[in-house]
């Protein structure tokens, strides 16, 4: 089981990175065709220094670089073979477990066969990364939800990144954003939950840890997800330059 574990959370940290990359791509192209736009940068939510979009696009960029890093270093340690371990002692069987660990892509063993069977510190550590790069992609959500409100009218959503309002069809909601907003909170339920899970297990397989599976499954699931609803939400929006230019020339 835990063999499969991990090689299920390799691939999606590959996944998670491709997503990761596209972003940060996506990120810099906004960035390179705005150079030229004047905008106001915040402290406190109050006006302070003049600086450009793309200064403001290109910090966001550094943190998901940082996420990309953190998630790379995840998957070194995640990238070990329990196979062999059986229930807590060891195989029976002569097996061959430098080859089968290179069979199936691994880079390292683990080598104690009751840390290999009760240990998911590891897959804490990839929650973790996820947890902290949905509260990225949450802080990026909330600036476009102010900033595509009639108070500052620096962004306008594409008509396929929002939706209307019931009662006034006039009007266009950031729901995507909003939705993705709310989801980094539950991930990082699932990451309480999995580490609540956890501190009272002894040593030794215990039946509890199954319902952390479905935790780490629905949490990547939910961040490739977002990835890819916040590319699209920087891929079609419209930015307002002048409206920019006119609130820091105040």
């Amino acid at each position: 089981v835990m063999t499969d574990l991990k090689m299920k959370v390799r691939d999606d940290i590959n996944e998670v990175c491709v997503l990761l990359g596209d972003m940060i791509e996506s990120l810099l192209k906004r960035a390179d065709s705005n150079k030229d736009s004047i905008m106001v940068l915040y402290t406190h939510l109050q006006h302070a220094q003049i600086g450009t979009f793309s200064h403001y696009l290109l910090s966001y960029t550094e943190s998901l670089f940082r996420d990309l890093g953190r998630l790379e270093d995840s998957y070194k340690r995640i990238n070990q073979s329990p196979l062999g371990s059986l229930a807590i002692g060891g195989s029976i069987f002569s097996v061959d477990r430098n080859r089968t660990a290179s069979l199936l892509g691994f880079d390292q063993l683990n080598t104690n066969s009751i840390d290999a069977t009760s240990s998911r510190d590891v897959i804490l550590e990839y929650l973790s990364c996820l947890s902290i790069l949905m509260i990225t992609l949450s802080r990026i959500a909330e600036d476009l939800i102010l900033w595509t409100t009639n108070e500052f009218e620096y962004i306008e959503l594409a008509d396929s990144a929002s939706s209307t309002s019931s009662a006034m069809p006039q009007k266009k909601n950031p729901d995507p954003l909003e939705i993705l907003r709310s989801k980094s909170g539950v991930i990082l339920g699932n990451l309480t939950a999995s580490m609540a899970i956890l501190k009272g297990l002894p040593s030794g397989y215990s039946r509890d840890l199954q319902e952390i599976k479905n935790l780490v499954f629905a949490s990547t699931m939910t961040t490739e997800n977002s990835l890819r609803i916040l590319r699209i939400v920087f891929d079609t929006c419209i930015v307002h330059k002048s409206r920019m230019l006119e609130v820091a020339a105040r």
